[in-house]
């Protein structure tokens, strides 16, 4: 009861998002007893009410070396927190359903250790190094696609007897980028020309056919082509590659999911196929209605498709 009235309390003068790094400094950091502390000082009491009674002097001194114990205790728990720096690191990007970890670089720039430091609750640094950084992940449920807004973090520690709990809040200024949830036994890519012939758009030279180089051999490809000499970092052949076949690039269409029922269900296959496509080493374009990506390959690629069919139509950051 007492830490959830505290909790509310200290939540009042939670700052908007904070960008950058962010200084745990005396004024953002509250402390209050814990059940331990609690009961620990009822026993204090009681201890002096019989010192008192028997006007024991040993009674007495016991007492109040006990009382300055959780003194110190109180001071050395404020002192576990005070000075921090933190910031959040690089998160990878996750599809809708799966758990984000949220990374918090954690910088000690005292001269002492820092023990036991936890983060929501739910997950601990034992100990932070005089002068170091660490990284803790904190759990993030998604469940749609879009920006997710991690929401305020605690941070607090117990260190070192438990009796006494320090925490302080933060919102940081940070998104989490949160991909479609990727239709499962989804139909095979169905491929549209930029055109709209239905067809891989192609160059062709104007006379003979001029050897270009080599790429990963997909299904489908001429046997003929493949060459045995060089293999890729499989160890698979590679396939020998004319100018009258490079492609263009295959291009998934927004068109193309027009008979599935609502928005959810087209992203949901598109950002199948664009795996599918990843998988194969196919070059491939994006075609939505307020966007155009190239055809490409590549791991920025994957990301600037799958984030495009992540933030369409959601203009808004969504909150845990």
């Amino acid at each position: 009861m007492l830490q959830q009235f505290a909790d509310r309390l200290s939540a009042r003068n939670l700052k908007a998002s904070e960008p950058g790094t962010v200084r745990l400094h005396r004024h953002r950091i509250y402390i209050v007893p814990t059940l331990h502390g609690l009961y620990f000082g009822l026993a204090l009491f009681v201890m002096l009410l019989s010192a008192i009674n028997y006007s024991n002097s040993l009674a007495f001194m016991l007492t109040f070396l006990l009382g300055s114990m959780f003194i110190l205790s109180m001071i050395k728990t404020h002192h576990n927190l005070l000075g921090l720096n933190l910031r959040c690191g690089i998160s990878q990007p996750v599809f809708a359903g799966q758990t984000a970890l949220l990374k918090i670089n954690i910088h000690n720039p005292g001269k002492r250790e820092r023990y036991d430091i936890f983060a929501n609750d739910d997950t601990i640094l034992p100990i932070l190094e005089a002068n170091a950084s660490d990284t803790i992940q904190i759990p993030v449920t998604t469940t749609r696609r879009g920006h997710l807004s991690p929401g305020r973090i605690r941070i607090a520690t117990r260190y070192p007897l438990n009796l006494t709990r320090a925490w302080s809040w933060w919102q940081p200024d940070y998104t989490l980028t949160v991909y479609p949830k990727p239709e499962t036994n989804a139909p095979p890519v169905k491929l549209r020309g930029q055109s709209g012939t239905g067809e891989r758009t192609r160059t062709t030279p104007a006379q003979g056919d001029e050897f270009v180089g080599l790429r990963n051999y997909a299904a489908g490809d001429p046997l003929s082509r493949l060459t045995w000499r060089r293999q890729n970092a499989e160890g698979l052949p590679c396939l020998k590659q004319f100018h009258e076949q490079i492609d263009s690039g295959l291009w998934l269409s927004w068109d193309s999911v027009s008979n599935l029922g609502n928005i959810e269900q087209r992203l949901s296959r598109l950002c199948q196929w664009v795996l599918e496509c990843d998988a194969r080493h196919e070059p491939y374009g994006l075609s939505l209605p307020n966007q155009l990506i190239e055809p490409a390959s590549g791991s920025a690629h994957l990301h600037q498709c799958l984030t495009a069919l992540a933030l369409f139509q959601m203009p808004r950051v969504q909150k845990v």
